[in-house]
């Protein structure tokens, strides 16, 4: 069975991953000590607003799963849950599932899943990667797919392509802030992610990839 999948993500504590952090210096044309001391506290901060896109220095906080013409589950829960569910459901001989299907999901949603789960301790399965890659046969990716074998091509956005396609896309611009909001007001942010899941779906559709 093939199921649409997208994750959602926060960054970590400051203190988890503080020791994680470049070396920042500001512009050589900085003179003044508090211009520099400003623009390194400026742009330590950026970095860590962007903690949430990389797994070195984010978590999971949500997992979408939707199967073709049914309704969305959306799963928020202890990362460690959410990662021993996801590879519970792929794993042989669970029939449940056997392809996943999403946007970027070889750029980002596997190695992020991969990654955090040796983070956690979590078994990830031998059948996820063929030597050094992942293994296309159980994940297919719409937006490599719309590229159509140009690799010098530069990637097209989930939004971008469904509206290309004459479908919704995204309902808001959440992104990195969807932890902040899921804490604030979970149904805005789940039903962000289940207009992800059904974008996916109609791009997919309209592909020819869904079975």
């Amino acid at each position: 069975m093939q199921t649409i999948i997208d994750i959602e993500t926060a960054g970590l504590p400051i203190e988890q991953i503080d020791h994680l952090a470049p070396t920042f210096t500001a512009p050589a044309n900085y003179k003044d000590a508090d211009k520099i001391a400003a623009n390194i506290a400026e742009q330590r901060m950026e970095w860590f607003k962007r903690a949430a896109l990389s797994p070195m220095t984010g978590k999971i906080v949500a997992i979408g799963y939707k199967v073709p013409k049914q309704s969305p589950v959306l799963h928020v829960a202890d990362e460690t849950e959410l990662l021993t569910e996801f590879w519970r459901n792929l794993q042989e001989p669970n029939a449940d599932v056997n392809q996943f299907i999403g946007h970027n999901i070889l750029g980002f949603d596997i190695p992020f899943i991969i990654r955090r789960s040796w983070a956690n301790k979590i078994r990830v399965p031998a059948t996820v990667q063929n030597g050094r890659y992942l293994n296309e046969r159980r994940f297919i990716d719409t937006m490599t797919a719309f590229q159509c074998g140009n690799r010098t091509e530069k990637f097209h956005s989930l939004d971008t392509v469904a509206k290309f396609m004459g479908f919704a896309g995204k309902t808001e611009a959440i992104g990195a802030q969807f932890a902040e909001i899921l804490a604030t007001d979970p149904k805005r942010a789940l039903a962000y992610l289940a207009a992800d899941l059904q974008a996916v779906e109609d791009i997919a559709k309209r592909m020819g990839l869904l079975t």
